[in-house]
């Protein structure tokens, strides 16, 4: 285990140093940005969706698991991780730059993982355990977009993007396993919690998007992208059989890595 967590927080450091230059890299190209671009407008991205994760440590394990269930001779009704809903806020300032339409932005991501309950049965059908789970990732990064403006006309605009940021993800939610006899009596039971401020790492997005505006207020977005997050979060036990395992701090691999797409609102609020 003192390998493995080695490995671990090499890695962890590794992806931040990465990332930290990327923003370092967004704060030099704001910087010039601003003093030689001419400001268009401020507006709000209102976005849902869908997306893929990974989760290959998780669902890995999820398969030692189930084997495990077998070999004792139960029945398995696992389900893997595979997919998450999204909500995505973005605020972006827009700049006519030598280089063409530019946006700053910065975004908030809030992921609903479909996490399916997990059960096991005996021959008889009676429930010989359960596993149920909330995980609930954030993501706060900033980044920059690059337009292609077409004005069809005095009243509509349709503006292709590409935008990269780079930002913090952050997780909080809960697990919690329960073991029956075949009589229906529990005899075990734990709860993990995840610890958000102790769940940190870096990640990021690139993506390519349409906005069609409709005059100067009211537009619509769609786009879709790649999303990198791949790192740990901490839990404690806050429930547990075993008193001695109570508050003890442990931490899984999981990686929210996947592709996704979604569609919104765009609202102008300053121009």
């Amino acid at each position: 285990m003192g390998l493995l967590t080695d490995v671990v927080a090499k890695k962890y450091i590794s992806m931040g140093l990465g990332n930290r230059a990327i923003i370092i890299l967004f704060l030099f190209v704001i910087s010039s940005t601003r003093v030689s671009a001419e400001y268009l407008k401020t507006y709000v991205e209102f976005n849902g969706g869908y997306g893929t994760v990974a989760m290959e440590e998780e669902n890995k394990l999820e398969d030692e698991i189930i084997k495990g269930i077998i070999g004792y001779g139960l029945i398995p009704d696992y389900h893997k991780t595979k997919d998450t809903g999204i909500f995505n806020v973005v605020i972006n300032n827009t700049f006519n730059s030598p280089l063409g339409i530019i946006g700053i932005c910065f975004r908030y991501d809030y992921l609903s993982l479909f996490v399916n309950n997990d059960y096991a049965y005996y021959s008889s059908g009676q429930l010989a355990g359960s596993t149920t789970a909330i995980i609930r990732p954030s993501y706060f990064g900033m980044g920059l977009k690059y337009f292609i403006e077409n004005k069809v006309g005095d009243f509509l605009k349709i503006n292709p993007y590409l935008g990269i940021d780079a930002g913090i993800f952050m997780t909080y939610g809960n697990a919690n396993s329960k073991n029956y006899f075949e009589t229906g009596d529990v005899y075990f039971e734990e709860k993990k919690d995840f610890e958000m401020e102790q769940s940190q790492f870096w990640g990021g997005n690139v993506e390519i998007g349409n906005e069609v505006w409709f005059g100067e207020i009211f537009g619509l977005n769609v786009k879709g992208g790649y999303r990198y997050a791949d790192g740990f979060i901490n839990y404690k036990f806050t429930k547990h059989t075993d008193p001695a395992k109570l508050n003890t701090e442990q931490h899984i691999i999981v990686d929210y890595s996947g592709f996704y797409i979604s569609v919104g609102l765009l609202v102008a609020v300053w121009r």
